[in-house]
């Protein structure tokens, strides 16, 4: 928990502001006093009494001393939305594991989304004939600059071969 943490300790920061996420890990510099965060007044009990706490603290990262506010007390992870600040390693590791199974659900959704394409492509060449006539004279032209490639590759193979004779 933050509320936990002291100058020297470790403290973890995931970058996510650029599109590769990259950890860097701070040195606590010094952590602030706790602040009372918005008050929760929870009707029937003392105010008071859901009471959450946020501090500040300043870290050492890279060189350069910055400072994290409201980070709330009781919590180990704190996500700013371009960067998460973390508390422990385990919390840290956890956090990690949550970036790659999102980005492992988007890699194993890559084969479906390739038959949806496949399928769209399907329903707009029944819904438009135009569209179909378009897309077989494309891949006709598409065919047809392949076979002209491998009759240019047997001509200059050719071409070689008469020039080696000579």
């Amino acid at each position: 928990m933050f509320q936990n943490l002291k100058a020297n300790d470790a403290l973890y920061i995931i970058d996510k502001s650029a599109e590769v996420p990259s950890l860097k890990i701070g040195q606590v510099v010094n952590v602030g006093n706790p602040m009372p965060a918005t008050p929760v007044q929870t009707p029937g009990l003392m105010l008071g009494m859901n009471q959450q706490f946020q501090i500040t603290i300043r870290a050492k990262i890279d060189g350069q001393e910055g400072d994290f506010a409201q980070l709330l007390t009781n919590e180990s992870v704190h996500d700013y939305g371009n960067m998460i600040i973390i508390d422990n390693r385990e919390s840290l590791l956890s956090e990690i594991d949550k970036i790659r199974m999102k980005s492992q659900g988007e890699i194993d959704r890559y084969d479906l989304n390739k038959q949806i394409v496949v399928a769209c492509e399907g329903m707009s060449k029944t819904a438009n004939p135009e569209y179909a006539k378009a897309k077989e004279r494309d891949e006709a032209i598409i065919k047809l600059g392949g076979r002209l490639d491998n009759i240019e590759s047997l001509l200059n193979k050719f071409m070689e071969q008469q020039t080696n004779k000579n």
